[in-house]
């Protein structure tokens, strides 16, 4: 499903003479079909930048990114937009915010990779499905991001991320905007919301 090898990323400085910074250093593994792969580290260890750079959100200075035997790693992010690996790869970010566009509701939000990516017209049923799956209250569907809490705006951002049936969902702190009383209970709402395995890269905090 998804090999990851002798990955690098460094960023350039900041300002006049500013060092480079390394945030990932020969990073390798593997998951397969229907796997999980946890990676725990410091804030600033570079767990967020790890999926972005797996979901091709940004380039690798080094290394090779294969997913489903294609090498995703050596297409744009760009271009990878376009290609057909960009709905089986789906990105939950740590910042609800980073989920949701200002101006589309709850609905909008989880109906968009329906309809863009699948290519349906009548979501209306699927997105309810998908909030009930994530415990989103049907009626905060109508609701824009800022009418809602930082735990719903979490639940809509993984709803949207179940929308297209990803081969690879990627979680980053998927849980931290949520209440800590629903934290335990809450990974149940990031499991398939259609049959067939689905392999998960999710980092967190110690």
């Amino acid at each position: 499903m998804l090999t990851v090898s002798s990955l690098r990323k460094v960023f350039k400085g900041r300002g006049w003479k500013a060092p480079a910074v390394t945030a990932l250093d020969s990073i390798s593994f593997d998951i397969g079909k229907g796997e999980s792969l946890g990676v725990v580290g410091e804030s600033g260890s570079g767990k967020s930048t790890l999926g972005r750079l797996v979901s091709r959100l940004i380039d690798p200075t080094a290394g090779q990114i294969l997913f489903e035997r294609t090498d995703i790693g050596a297409i744009s992010p760009s271009a990878f937009v376009h290609r057909p690996e960009r709905r089986r790869i789906q990105h939950i970010f740590q910042d609800a915010a980073e989920n949701l566009t200002p101006h589309m509701t709850a609905f909008a939000a989880i109906a968009d990779p329906l309809r863009r990516l699948l290519g349906l017209t009548d979501v209306g049923q699927r997105v309810r499905e998908l909030a009930d799956s994530v415990s989103l209250s049907r009626d905060l569907l109508e609701r824009y991001p800022h009418q809602l809490s930082g735990g719903q705006k979490a639940r809509v951002g993984i709803a949207r991320g179940l929308a297209s049936q990803p081969s690879l969902l990627i979680l980053d702190e998927p849980t931290a905007a949520l209440d800590v009383s629903v934290q335990a209970s809450h990974p149940e709402a990031a499991t398939p919301a259609a049959p067939g395995p689905r392999s998960l890269l999710s980092a967190d905090q110690p």
